[in-house]
């Protein structure tokens, strides 16, 4: 999505940052709700750490970049178009 990509630590709580140009975005790991632009997004499903990976809601982040989504039912897929 050719965004810089930040991790860090705030009194116990693991966070991810995303940042584009002007635009910025924040998830706290756990949390079913996210920050762009400052504006509160609920979420279906919180971001999570697996086996050392952090795992996003694509579907959100990809509409706040404005990068389409398409499933790839065949190949099992996501793909991201910008």
């Amino acid at each position: 999505m050719g965004c810089a990509v930040y991790y860090s630590h705030d009194e116990g709580k693991e966070l991810v940052s995303a940042r584009r140009g002007n635009d910025n975005l924040l998830i706290t790991i756990g949390e079913d709700k996210m920050y762009f632009n400052g504006a509160e997004i609920a979420l279906d499903v919180p971001a999570k750490i697996v086996g050392g990976r952090t795992l996003v809601p694509v579907r959100f982040i990809s509409d706040c970049f404005e990068v389409s989504v398409e499933w790839d039912d065949v190949m099992r897929k996501v793909i991201l178009t910008k």
